[in-house]
């Protein structure tokens, strides 16, 4: 390990609220104002939840398992809101001091999901994508949300 990740490094990173409101000002008819918030647990777990400014209805939590692999990255295995693991898991990989990056994909429920991340101490950027059927469920086909800290 060279000292650019670290679980509690990541966690502290991530925990908070984000928003992307600067995105969505400057282009609202690409992107929905939203937040993103994520808390610390304890344990190494996390939970986040994300609502749109409009209507402030939270319209997606998911709870984590956080461990470290021999690598130095990050792991998170999804779970529902009942720790009910999902079967899949997020690999954010340290890139540099600071900063962290995610890509992958799986399928979940009939839906293949595609992904990717960064992440910085100030910075957050989060693509995630659905199709069913090669059609496009949720996410956007323009590009990342990218979340400031509040």
């Amino acid at each position: 390990m060279d000292g650019t990740g670290g679980i509690q490094n990541f966690c502290n990173t991530i925990a908070g609220v984000w928003t992307n409101k600067q995105q969505a000002q400057s282009d609202p008819t690409g992107y929905v104002w939203s937040y993103i918030q994520w808390d610390l647990l304890g344990d190494s777990r996390l939970k986040s939840k994300q609502w749109y400014k409009n209507d402030g209805k939270i319209y997606r939590e998911r709870c984590f398992n956080a461990y470290e692999d021999d690598r130095g990255n990050v792991i998170l295995d999804i779970h529902k809101l009942d720790w009910t693991p999902i079967g899949h898991s997020l690999k954010w990989q340290p890139v540099k001091s600071g900063e962290w990056y995610l890509s992958g994909d799986y399928v979940y429920e009939g839906t293949d999901v595609f992904y990717e991340g960064r992440l910085t101490k100030n910075n957050y950027f989060s693509w995630d994508r659905g199709f069913k059927n090669g059609k496009l469920t949720y996410g956007s086909t323009k590009g990342a949300f990218k979340f400031d800290r509040l």
